[in-house]
């Protein structure tokens, strides 16, 4: 997870093909409120979101779709798997 951390600048963790986190890295950061990055990829992807959590990524998930068909539009509207 260092890689990802120093080399992206936003990530989407998905669990069973759903999205259960997305944001900017600084939002990913905040969203996990305190853990690094891999304790919170852990958390999201080995046990059920706390409330709090879900509260948070909710906004993020709807960001990072708005950012994603964007920039589809602005390639001219190519397909890519999320």
């Amino acid at each position: 997870m260092e890689q990802v951390d120093k080399l992206c600048t936003h990530l989407v963790i998905l669990k069973r093909g759903s999205v259960v986190g997305a944001g900017t890295m600084g939002e990913m950061h905040q969203g996990f409120a305190g853990l690094d990055l891999e304790a919170g990829f852990m958390q999201l992807t080995e046990q059920e979101m706390p409330t709090s959590t879900r509260r948070v990524l909710r906004p993020l998930r709807r960001a990072l779709k708005r950012a994603v068909y964007r920039a589809l539009a602005a390639e001219g509207g190519r397909q890519k798997a999320v």
